[in-house]
């Protein structure tokens, strides 16, 4: 029963190993990634354990990227196999000790990458990295605990159960290599999700240049887009300026614009009158869209309740409804213009009923005929474009803000889109005094 007990305990030393050292290559993996300030409190306290320990330092190095991921990645993936090993399987019979043999043989080559790396941090970079070393040490821990329960002819077993299941141990092996894709896989869909987010950024900063937007706008032909009596409307008549917008309530880039509209009529009092017409992006009432499926499913609906609003409140209740669902989409996509009337202080049944009529799908299908179909780039073909479509004073304005980037999401800078606007319009911009 002693050779029993202390294989099942070196048993659970491997796990534990494995797993400090899966943790240890996460963290790794994060600090590669993100930088520094990613580390928690006690890797950080561990990356500072002596003078010359670094472990961005080390990161940095060319030592530390493989096949343009980094070692750590393929480290977390390596120990989460092995714990997953010796967690679900662990310990085999002599009969069996083949099945072990597959895990101490990736073991033994993991450690002879371990004494590489140490040797090139030790001979070749200026600092070292604790961090590293901590997952080093619990590779050669696993190795040590696989070695002391290998089984020898007479091995005594606490159970043949485990032992004399071969489909579970290819289970095991199958699921610890699927980790081991998972996690490289989620690191490089990291790496490409980082890209992408510079992109993005690099490209907004192009984009968001008051002079750029400018020139395109003067540039853009003139479309003729008609302004009906029954098209909602916010700002005076004899408005220098006018915007018309075709839009979708249930899309967020929309509703973005709706609130850059209105911070612009409080600042251009006057000077600029908003026309709202309906395009929903969605298939059950617009067939003009590409590709053929709805992009935002609730649209038609959505248009109807403004419509409906319209109808039963005049301008004043298409007004009251078009902003509170601007404000609560979430509504809008699990179909709840019951809440949406009453936070518009519309009655719900009324709204619900003449939401079904005939007029008001008639004059949804009139908004989305005069939208503009626009041409394709390098094709003579038009296409219907988008949501929000802003037309301004007869041409189609594309960059309607100034964002600011930094590697979250995208806000609407809106100091800068005002004066952006100022522009545009050729109107003064009053600053706010300084306090």
């Amino acid at each position: 029963m002693t050779g029993v007990r202390s294989r099942a305990m070196c048993r659970w030393v491997c796990v534990a190993a494995a797993l400090a050292g899966m943790v240890g290559s996460m963290e790794l993996t994060a600090i590669h990634l993100r930088g520094p300030q990613t580390a928690t409190g006690w890797v950080d306290l561990l990356c500072g354990a002596g003078p010359e320990s670094g472990c961005q330092q080390v990161l940095a190095s060319p030592w530390s990227m493989f096949g343009g991921l980094p070692v750590a990645a393929f480290s977390s993936g390596y120990f989460a196999l092995l714990a997953v090993w010796y967690l679900l399987v662990g310990l085999t019979d002599y009969q069996h000790r083949w099945w072990q043999s597959w895990a101490l043989l990736v073991n033994v080559a993991g450690c002879f990458i371990s004494i590489q790396f140490i040797w090139i941090m030790f001979t070749r970079l200026p600092t070292w990295c604790p961090l590293c070393l901590f997952c080093h040490v619990c590779n050669f821990v696993v190795l040590l605990g696989a070695w002391l329960i290998w089984p020898g002819p007479t091995s005594v077993q606490p159970t043949a159960r485990i032992a004399a299941k071969s489909k579970l141990a290819m289970a095991v092996i199958l699921a610890g290599l699927c980790l081991f894709l998972l996690f490289v896989g989620a690191t490089r869909l990291s790496i490409l999700a980082a890209q992408g987010m510079r992109f993005r950024d690099a490209f907004l900063s192009v984009a968001s240049d008051s002079d750029y937007i400018q020139w395109r706008w003067q540039n853009e032909p003139q479309l003729a887009v008609p302004v009906r009596p029954a098209d909602p409307v916010r700002g005076p008549g004899d408005a220098r300026h006018q915007a018309v917008v075709f839009s979708d309530f249930q899309c967020p880039q929309c509703a973005a614009l709706a609130g850059v509209l209105d911070a612009l009529i409080e600042q251009f009092p006057g000077d600029i009158q908003v026309v709202f017409k309906y395009l929903p992006l969605d298939r059950t009432c617009n067939d003009r869209i590409r590709p053929v499926q709805s992009i935002y499913p609730s649209g038609c609906q959505a248009a109807r309740a403004a419509e409906a609003a319209r109808v039963l409140a005049g301008k004043d209740g298409f007004w009251k409804l078009h902003d509170a669902m601007m404000r609560n989409q979430g509504l809008i996509g699990i179909g709840d213009f019951a809440q949406l009337a009453r936070l518009a202080g519309l009655p719900p049944e009324s709204l619900q009923a003449e939401m079904a009529s005939d007029r008001v799908a008639r004059r949804i299908a009139q908004s989305i005929a005069d939208a503009p179909a626009l041409p394709m780039p390098g094709s003579d073909e038009t296409v219907l474009p988008g949501t929000p479509l802003l037309i301004l004073d007869g041409r189609r304005l594309e960059r309607w803000a100034v964002f600011q980037v930094g590697g979250g999401r995208p806000t609407v800078d809106m100091s800068r889109t005002v004066n952006l606007w100022g522009r545009l319009l050729g109107l003064p911009v009053t600053q706010p005094s300084s306090p």
